[in-house]
């Protein structure tokens, strides 16, 4: 069952729209992400007041729980810059409030299964970043120009450092991110690399 959690500082606003959703529907009323505690729900959606330092808050939670949920952004106004703004801040819509709660969620089925998509890449491009962070500076720029096709020798030369220290930097950028081999590593590096801009280009 999808949970709807309405993320807004207004108490009034946030209110006015808990209680239009409230109604035979699972809602959470916050003002922060930090009020949901440890426990999230498992099928949420994210209903945001249009706030930078919320969504940037969201993000940084995503980030943490190593998850990314749907976010829809609501506002006063249909303003195109603030539209804009939302869905390259991670929203997969924006609807004006007040409105009519059948029109909003007739907006979240429409975009339902692109929704799914996008947070599944955006928690596997947070897994793959998470793996990266075990590596040293080194490591990575080594695993970097694997990716760009090197040899030992060619990455040895473009880093000034010897083709036996670029052997064992790469053998050990393939353990730390646990992959099998250089492919993988390579595939990690670029998932980590990955951004939800070619994902909204495709949509």
């Amino acid at each position: 069952m999808r949970t709807y959690v309405i993320l807004d500082k207004d108490d009034n606003r946030r209110t006015a729209v808990y209680r239009a959703f409230a109604r035979e529907r699972s809602v959470v009323p916050v003002t922060s992400p930090g009020e949901l505690g440890s426990v999230w729900p498992v099928d949420a959606w994210f209903l945001v007041h249009d706030d930078d330092e919320l969504l940037a808050d969201l993000q940084s939670a995503f980030a943490t729980r190593g998850r990314v949920y749907p976010i829809l952004v609501y506002g006063e106004e249909l303003v195109p810059g603030r539209i804009v703004a939302a869905v390259y801040g991670g929203a997969i819509d924006y609807v004006q409030w007040p409105n009519d709660v059948a029109t909003i969620e007739a907006t979240i089925d429409r975009a339902a299964d692109l929704a799914v998509r996008r947070c599944e890449r955006a928690s596997g491009r947070l897994a793959a970043q998470a793996r990266l962070a075990a590596l040293s500076s080194r490591e990575l720029e080594v695993l970097k120009e694997m990716r760009n096709g090197l040899t030992n020798k060619e990455i040895a030369r473009v880093l000034n450092i010897s083709s036996r220290t670029v052997e064992i930097h790469r053998s050990n950028a393939i353990s730390k991110v646990g992959a099998r081999n250089t492919a993988e590593a390579t595939w990690i590096l670029f998932e980590a690399e990955d951004s939800l801009t070619s994902e909204i280009l495709a949509a």
